[in-house]
C-alpha cells in the first residue's frame, strides 16, 4: 500500500483542507480537479497544482512567507502579509481601475478642480445649456412686458409705426445672445453654484463618464487607484500586483 501523503488543498471558493488520505495528487486532481485553486505538499511545502506561477511570483516579491495562507478569488489574492489584486493582463488591471473610478464618480460626485480641466471640459456636451439659456432667455424677451425690453427710442419708433413689437423682441433676443457670447455653460455655473452644476452634469448625462473615469486613470496611473495600500505597483514575472491592505 502507498504511503498517505499530507496535502493542503485551497480551493477556487477560497475554501483550505488539510488532506492525508489521499497517496498521491493525481487521485486528487481525479476527484475534484475542477474545484481546485491549488495543491501544496505539506512534507516539502511544493506547489503542486495551478498557480504555481503566481504562487512562486508572490514568494519573490516577499508578498507572503507561509504559502499554505494564500487565498485566491479570481483576480483578488489574500496572504499572510496582505491583500492584493493580481492581474496577468495590464489592460485588464486598467480597466479595473476605470470601472473604480466611475464607481467613486457615482458615490462621490465631481469635484470643481477635475471640472476645471481643459481635457474634462472636451467631454462635456455644451448643447444642452446653449438649450437651456435660450428658451429661458426666449421667455423674457417674447413674453415679458415690451415696456421692459424696449429702449426709449424703440418705444418711439413703436408708436410712429417705424417698428413692430416683434422686431423689438427679436433685437432685445439677438442682444442677449451677443452678450452671452458663447458662455452659456459658465452662466449656469454663475447662477446656480458649482454643486447644482456637477449635478446636473450627472443627472442629464452631459458628461461622458466612461471617458472621463479613462482619463483618470491615464492622468493618475493604475497603482494610484488600485493600490490603496501604498499606491505601489509590482511588475513581476508577467503579474501585475496592487496592494489593497
Amino acid at each position: 500500500m502507498e504511503n498517505m501523503k499530507n496535502f493542503t488543498i485551497v480551493y477556487k471558493d477560497g475554501t483550505v483542507i488539510n488532506q492525508n488520505t489521499l497517496t498521491s495528487v493525481k487521485q486528487l486532481i481525479e476527484l475534484d480537479g475542477l474545484n481546485i485553486n491549488l495543491v501544496i505538499n505539506n512534507l516539502n511545502n511544493d506547489i503542486l497544482v495551478d498557480n504555481t506561477k503566481l504562487v512562486e511570483t508572490l514568494v519573490k516579491c516577499e508578498l507572503v512567507e507561509d504559502i499554505e495562507s494564500i487565498r485566491v478569488y479570481d483576480e483578488y489574492v489574500e496572504t499572510d502579509l496582505g491583500e492584493y489584486l493580481v492581474f496577468d493582463d495590464y489592460a485588464d488591471a486598467e480597466n479595473n481601475a476605470i470601472e473604480q473610478y466611475k464607481q467613486i464618480i457615482e458615490d462621490c460626485g465631481l469635484t470643481e478642480n477635475l471640472i476645471f480641466e481643459a481635457e474634462v471640459q472636451g467631454l462635456i456636451d455644451e448643447s444642452w445649456f446653449v438649450d437651456f439659456w435660450e428658451e429661458s432667455h426666449e421667455a423674457i424677451a417674447y413674453e415679458e412686458s415690451i415696456q421692459y425690453i424696449a429702449d426709449v427710442e424703440e418705444l418711439e419708433q413703436l408708436e410712429n409705426g417705424e417698428i413692430t413689437e416683434e422686431e423689438i423682441r427679436d433685437n432685445y433676443f439677438n442682444s442677449l445672445q451677443d452678450s452671452i457670447n458663447g458662455q452659456e455653460m459658465e452662466e449656469y455655473k454663475y447662477q446656480f453654484g458649482e454643486e447644482h452644476f456637477q449635478n446636473t452634469l450627472i443627472r442629464e448625462g452631459l458628461i461622458n463618464i466612461d471617458a472621463l473615469a479613462k482619463w483618470c486613470v491615464d492622468m493618475d496611473g493604475v497603482a494610484h487607484i488600485l493600490a490603496s495600500y501604498d499606491g505601489e505597483e509590482i511588475e513581476e514575472n508577467g503579474y501585475y500586483i496592487y496592494r489593497t491592505n
